[in-house]
């Protein structure tokens, strides 16, 4: 009787079994790679938005179409406007705190 088929499947097998184990860990890798990528992306582009003080400005925008005594028909104009123009300073602007007080 020839083992030696035998012995080459369980080989094959085998090596099988360790290619797949090891895409798994790369997969791993790769996507624990990607969310370390993302999360990089993320905080660097929030940064970028408080040093451009894109947030306030677009806050402040709002506040302005909010406290408009009457709306335009289209907002689109009237909020680019109003982010043109910087938030008046010393402004005091509410904290987050005031929020979950108002809640």
């Amino acid at each position: 009787m020839d083992t030696s088929g035998a012995a080459s499947a369980s080989a094959a097998d085998a090596a099988a079994a360790a290619t797949a184990a090891a895409m798994r860990g790369s997969g791993e890798e790769r996507f624990n790679d990607a969310y370390e990528k993302a999360l990089l992306r993320k905080r660097l582009f929030k940064e970028y938005l408080t040093r451009h003080q894109v947030i306030e400005r677009v806050n402040h925008a709002i506040e302005a179409l909010y406290e408009s005594s009457t709306l335009p028909e289209d907002p689109f104009p009237f909020l680019v406007d109003q982010i043109k123009v910087p938030p008046k300073p010393g402004r005091p602007r509410p904290s987050s705190a005031t929020f979950r007080r108002l809640k």
